[in-house]
């Protein structure tokens, strides 16, 4: 991506993905990644500038700094889609096991009504039969 930015193919790098707030909670984020806001001219007058000596210059400091930077920025985001992507099973999951456990209770209910009738037609069977019997 940034040897491509910086052949100018292309113009623009954004990146789309989901930030993890909560285990319940993801954002969807859009940010630029190419090209690179630092600081615009009238932040950077707002700001006291102390008298630095920097070795080596600030250029080939921020040759090596902003690459590095960008790995990490890609790492971080993955990371966090990442985080995001598994909490959202997590949830979806224990739904569905708590969707189950509601079905099984329900099911047990009706096998339990059922097997009660069934004893019950059984009993009245044999009580209406003891009673036709002459004795």
């Amino acid at each position: 991506l940034m040897e491509l930015f910086l052949n100018k193919k292309i113009d623009k790098v954004e990146l789309i993905y989901h930030h993890y707030k909560s285990k319940g909670t993801q954002e969807l984020l859009r940010e630029t990644f190419l090209p690179i806001t630092l600081m615009t001219e009238d932040e950077r007058w707002k700001i006291p500038q102390p008298d630095y000596i920097v070795e080596p210059d600030p250029q080939t400091i921020m040759d090596q700094l902003i690459p590095k930077v960008l790995k990490l920025k890609l790492y971080t985001i993955h990371a966090d889609s990442v985080s995001s992507e598994h909490a959202a099973r997590t949830i979806a999951m224990q739904t569905a096991t708590d969707n189950a456990d509601d079905l099984l209770d329900e099911l047990t209910l009706q096998y339990n009504k059922l097997r009660q009738q069934s004893i019950t037609n059984e009993l009245l069977d044999i009580i209406g039969g003891s009673f036709g019997k002459p004795g």
